[in-house]
């Protein structure tokens, strides 16, 4: 059995938002810096020299994201293992009743399990469901993949896994791809 490790993805829209993110940070600080120093302070300047750090961390936090080539997540045929929580852990194929994807907020797996505590699977890339109790969430926007060729990966390592009938494609009653 084979496992499959992906990592971050570099795409031009994350550098543009990078690029946004740092622009805007350094714009609002230098406002703040400049009406400090000509000594005309407001209420709004004091914002701007609060909300140009804040800016700039979050650019900072994308680019650490950007550089970060470590493994992101790993498909074993035992279950999905995310790296991004402090500490990983397994989500195990025979516990996942289905998958779905939500590009509504993001591009997201809605990963429904049976008999297991979604809190144990939340971290920096998952988060528990605010739908359903059995949901845990993984976020896939920095990881270089798309959820078709998740699905299509999931398959090769774990036939079984079903993926929702919200995918684009028709499933036998197994959860294979037809």
């Amino acid at each position: 059995m084979q496992t499959i490790v992906l990592h971050n993805r570099l795409t031009p829209g994350w550098l543009v938002m990078l690029a946004v993110k740092l622009g805007i940070g350094l714009l609002l600080l230098g406002a703040g810096v400049t009406a400090l120093v000509r000594g005309n302070a407001s209420e709004s300047h004091w914002l701007t020299l609060v909300g140009g750090p804040a800016m700039i961390a979050a650019g900072l936090f994308d680019l650490r994201l950007l550089l970060d080539r470590r493994p992101q997540l790993t498909l074993t045929p035992e279950g999905l293992l995310d790296h991004r929580m402090r500490e990983p852990r397994l989500v195990p194929w025979a516990r996942v009743v289905s998958i779905f994807h939500d590009s509504t907020n993001g591009h997201r797996l809605h990963v429904t399990l049976s008999g297991l505590d979604p809190a144990l699977f939340t971290g920096p890339g998952t988060e528990k469901s605010l739908v359903s109790g059995k949901d845990v969430v993984v976020t896939l926007e920095h990881v270089d993949v798309s959820f078709n060729d998740l699905e299509r990966l999931v398959h090769q390592v774990a036939p079984g896994v079903v993926f929702s009938s919200l995918t684009r494609k028709q499933h036998d009653a197994q959860g294979r791809v037809g």
